[in-house]
């Protein structure tokens, strides 16, 4: 059996928070999950461009008159959060404190700033700004970490035209509920309408693992691409994008090496 690596991870994760009487009320408008939480709650979310397509997926730290926002791609968001801010109540800062990610079982959905180092719980990875902890997992282990868990990164398994429905993330980062949003009519049309054109699916096969962007085919047919993979044990998991009629449990190749799509995010049972 294998498990998720457990540690913690250096990351190039960045904080920002939103700080002002409008800080929640202005995210409401611009981020897929609702904003209007109790303090001290964590939740997913993605900030959308305009027509729909992902810029940022985001770690949202709810607060009073204050909202953190931790993400790998925080001058977009800066960026973003800013062209929007007209008339707003609030101002947008990044915090310096380093952020670092820690892999283990459930953290909870909550965060607390205490003598100086914030934590912010996210189901199965804890976000340490501040801390001094030692980092004890190799790149390759938070790597691994990431693909079990199901976790996309953009610049790898995601870009600028990826779309939220590709991702295994919709019932944690979308709310239907709350009013418009930046984006908002794209993801409406494609709940509605039941599929994305493709997803990020697992992948696990033996021996040599594929390189990243290696092509995926069923029945001699090009379905898709490799985004991440790491060797575990004698052979490979990986996330790939493959078409959404592929189905978890199909057996497809990656560049001529057998492998089966697996539902995210991988388990123990899954990873033997």
């Amino acid at each position: 059996m294998s498990a998720v690596p457990t540690g913690v991870a250096a990351s190039d994760l960045s904080l920002l928070w939103v700080i002002g009487a409008d800080a929640n009320s202005f995210l409401q408008g611009l981020i897929t999950q609702d904003v209007l939480l109790p303090a001290g709650t964590v939740a997913r979310s993605f900030l959308l461009e305009p027509r729909g397509k992902i810029r940022a997926l985001l770690w949202v730290l709810n607060g009073e008159d204050r909202v953190g926002l931790i993400t790998n791609e925080s001058d977009v968001v800066a960026e973003t959060l800013r062209m929007y801010k007209i008339r707003i109540k609030a101002e947008v800062s990044e915090d310096p404190r380093q952020v670092l990610m820690e892999f283990g079982p459930d953290f909870g959905w909550e965060w607390k700033e205490v003598d100086g180092v914030l934590s912010a719980g996210a189901g199965r990875v804890r976000l340490l700004v501040g801390s001094q902890k030692a980092v004890s997992l190799s790149a390759a282990q938070a790597l691994q970490a990431r693909i079990m868990t199901g976790e996309p990164l953009i610049g790898a398994d995601l870009n600028d035209k990826s779309m939220v429905h590709e991702t295994p993330l919709v019932a944690d980062t979308v709310s239907f509920d709350k009013g418009c949003y930046l984006g908002q009519e794209l993801v409406s049309r494609i709940e509605t309408r039941g599929r994305a054109p493709q997803r990020i699916v697992g992948l696990r096969g033996d021996g040599t693992p594929p390189a990243n962007g290696a092509s995926v085919t069923l029945e001699g047919r090009d379905t898709g691409r490799v985004t991440s993979v790491i060797a575990q044990g004698t052979g490979f998991i990986a996330l790939g994008m493959v078409r959404g009629e592929v189905s978890d449990g199909t057996q497809v190749l990656l560049d001529g090496v057998a492998a089966t799509l697996v539902k995210l995010p991988f388990d123990d049972a899954t990873t033997a």
